[in-house]
């Protein structure tokens, strides 16, 4: 049996999940695992951002240094309870502090983490994003067949279709556009707690 994970340092608890914990991005996890992730084909076969051409170093250095110093997009890195591994990243992208939402974005590196460790550390961040931020509204959009489903049992509702949005392997593909609302959130968790 593992030993459980007991963090020193306790501060880089951001915020914590059932079995998962958020934290900051941090100049150590640039590592070439993390490289390995996102210039993995298979794992980043429908991500728009990282499928085009290589991620360099180079990319991570500039991306660390200059792109998380911005408030209107949030990067963590998500990380299991019980190990203390770095698995993926949640982020919080164009949020719009006036009316209330932001685009979620994630990748999850490690794939015996894709499931459970997933849902808990998306909750985690949808958490955060309406009780803490106090954003209404979180988007997100995929491509991946039966996405769709999956979403919708944790709370998200389709809201359109971006028609031939995506170039994948020679052909134009549609990305499914669905969102999840704050009070929708918060009665999902209410009935999941009784």
């Amino acid at each position: 049996m593992d030993k459980p994970f007991i963090n020193e340092q306790k501060k880089l608890f951001f915020r914590e999940g059932k079995i998962t914990y958020l934290r900051p991005l941090l100049k150590s996890d640039l590592r070439t695992e993390y490289l390995a992730w996102l210039n993995d084909p298979n794992l980043n076969k429908y991500s728009s951002h990282f499928r085009s051409w290589p991620t360099l170093e180079q990319d991570l250095e500039d991306f660390y240094f200059k792109g998380l110093k911005n408030n209107n997009n949030i990067v963590f890195a998500t990380c299991c309870k019980k190990t203390g591994k770095h698995f993926g990243n949640h982020s919080l992208n164009n949020i719009d502090w006036i009316n209330r939402h932001a685009a979620h974005n994630v990748n999850i590196g490690i794939k015996k983490y894709r499931s459970i460790h997933y849902i808990d550390s998306l909750n985690t961040v949808l958490d955060f994003a309406f009780n803490t931020l106090n954003l209404h509204k979180i988007t997100g959009g995929a491509e991946i067949p039966g996405t769709m489903e999956f979403m919708t049992r944790l709370g998200y509702k389709k809201e359109g279709v971006l028609k031939k949005h995506v170039f994948r392997d020679g052909e134009y593909h549609d990305i499914v556009v669905f969102a999840i609302f704050k009070d929708d959130y918060l009665l999902k968790q209410k009935s999941n707690n009784k």
